[in-house]
């Protein structure tokens, strides 16, 4: 019969990696693991359990759960190092892969491209906003359509000119952070109306388009430009002018000049609301249209108000009350397939706005107090005879009586659906208001225009001269706001 050390040997020497006991800092026994190997009976680290019977089975019971727990926490490591690795490429691979060919396009001024121009410039501004090493060989910009290419140049690189689109290849490499400035010469159709344009580009790593695209930056592979437009201007800048047809001056047939008024419609003026906007006058007087547009855009100024004089073209039309002799339009047929032609009605003054004074106490919308407000005057301001309109932000109010400071008031004179009272606080703008309501008459309702709403166009002022032989000249002074109005001649 073996004794008790022999079979506590033979089990000694079949344990794979027996740990070895081992003293901690408490004066704890735990074990510390030998490097591998099956250890030998005689071994030091084997004897004293090999003595001690009582611990026979602790080790032989001990190491398959230890070797089980290590293979559970070996699985366990393998699976969190690839979700770390997983993460770590998402992290950081796919960021520098979106990053690493990255453009953006730009206008170095604003770009305003007067209509009917033969040779204007605009500079178009190519960058590379990469993070890493991509260069930009190739690019591609494309004008709005009532533009003309008529030539294109950069720092290097050929330039080709397909329809709408340039097109640069072999640029020596734009660099990132570095730019590409595309020069441009353009043309600009006789007939474009003030507006805003978007031009989009594209950039390539390739010597050639098409070839490694760059991402655009968000919203930055457009520009905008201002086509058919003349200028910049803001409340009371000095007046323009636009002949067509050779008109050298008032008199003479296409001739025309106007401002944009001190006061916008709802009286904010320089420093209390009025801001720039860019403007453009289309005059087509000596065509066969007869057509004169007055568009703005930018600045947020729906109410910006503008005042311009036409010289029309000899016309056996006579005199056409109590309308003026031109149509005019501020809102597309229903059917949206053109202007809405009317008759332009006359103004009710022959004074852009100004303001009268502002609201010495709160103006309610509805009530007993709702029909009479308390002005403070403005300085110098002079008021007419008799009833008069004004306007109290969006809202137009008839005064019919006037005693002192306290004005008696018609709310909604218009009886327009669309124009209710409204409350206005305080220190609140009066401003004069020459534009007139429109009519309830099928003339004006029929091609969608609401009565009892104010006319965004008017005619300020019209006179005639006879010619004979049955023909007229006139001269017409439109007011106009709050939108592209169309004015048609006689």
């Amino acid at each position: 019969m073996e004794s008790g050390a022999s079979r506590a040997a033979g089990r000694c020497i079949a344990i794979y990696n027996i740990p070895a006991r081992k003293p901690d800092t408490h004066g704890i026994r735990r074990f510390a693991r030998p490097d591998s190997g099956n250890i030998p009976v005689d071994s030091p680290v084997c004897t004293p359990y090999c003595s001690v019977p009582s611990r026979q089975p602790y080790l032989t019971l001990l190491r398959p759960a230890m070797i089980f727990q290590e293979k559970i926490y070996m699985n366990s490591m393998r699976k969190f190092l690839c979700v770390l690795t997983a993460v770590v490429m998402v992290a950081f691979a796919l960021p520098a892969t979106a990053l690493d060919k990255m453009f953006s396009i730009s206008t170095p001024t604003t770009t305003i491209l007067p209509a009917g121009a033969t040779a204007a410039s605009a500079v178009v501004r190519f960058k590379n906003e990469s993070t890493g090493n991509s260069t930009i060989k190739s690019l591609t910009l494309t004008v709005s359509p009532d533009v003309g290419i008529v030539s294109a140049s950069g720092s290097s690189g050929n330039a080709t000119i397909s329809g709408q689109t340039v097109i640069f290849t072999g640029i020596t490499g734009v660099k990132p952070g570095g730019t590409f400035d595309v020069n441009l010469t353009l043309s600009v159709g006789v007939a474009a109306a003030c507006g805003q344009d978007l031009w989009t580009g594209h950039a390539y790593a390739g010597n050639n388009v098409g070839v490694t695209a760059f991402t655009a930056a968000p919203g930055a592979d457009v520009v905008t430009v201002y086509v058919g437009c003349d200028a910049s201007i803001a409340c009371g800048s000095p007046t323009f002018t636009k002949p067509a047809g050779g008109a050298a001056g008032p008199d003479d047939p296409g001739w025309a000049e106007g401002f944009r008024g001190l006061y916008n419609a709802d009286g904010t003026t320089n420093g209390t609301g009025c801001s720039a906007v860019i403007y453009g006058l289309t005059n087509n007087i000596d065509l066969a249209s007869k057509l004169v547009i007055l568009k703005y855009t930018g600045g947020n100024q729906p109410d910006a108000f503008f005042s311009y004089d036409l010289t029309w073209e000899p016309t056996s039309k006579p005199p056409n009350t109590p309308y003026s002799v031109v149509n005019s339009a501020w809102q597309l047929l229903p059917d949206q397939s053109g202007p809405a032609y009317v008759p332009t009605l006359f103004c009710l003054s022959a004074n852009p706005p100004a303001p009268y004074g502002t609201l010495a106490a709160d103006l309610a919308a509805t009530g007993p107090t709702a029909t009479s407000m308390t002005v403070n005057l403005a300085t110098g301001a002079i008021l007419p005879n008799g009833n008069f309109l004004v306007r109290i932000g969006a809202e137009p109010i008839l005064v019919t009586k006037v005693s002192g400071n306290i004005w008696t008031l018609v709310r909604n004179p218009g009886g327009a659906v669309l124009s209710p009272a409204a409350f206005h606080g305080t220190g609140a703008i009066v401003v004069s208001s020459p534009f007139p309501f429109v009519p309830n008459n099928a003339i004006f309702t029929s091609p969608g225009y609401t009565a009892g709403t104010q006319a965004h166009v008017c005619a300020a002022d019209e006179e005639s001269d006879s010619l004979g032989n049955g023909q007229n000249q006139y001269f017409t002074t439109i007011f106009s706001t709050g939108g592209d109005p169309w004015v048609n001649g006689p």
